[in-house]
């Protein structure tokens, strides 16, 4: 059975929907990083001159 969170403290009624939540928005900034790391990797290939 899960635990009900206090509202005052908690926005999600059990810790189970706390932590699901937040490892969906771990993966999801993880996801959002790499990518970002990809188009700067990309971008700055892109303009540096070839010796």
């Amino acid at each position: 059975m899960s635990a009900v969170l206090p509202s005052i403290i908690a926005e999600f009624e059990t810790a189970e929907q706390e932590a699901s939540y937040t490892a969906w928005l771990q993966a999801k900034a993880a996801s959002m990083t790499s990518r970002a790391q990809a188009s700067l990797t990309i971008k700055s290939s892109a303009t540096c001159p070839s010796a």
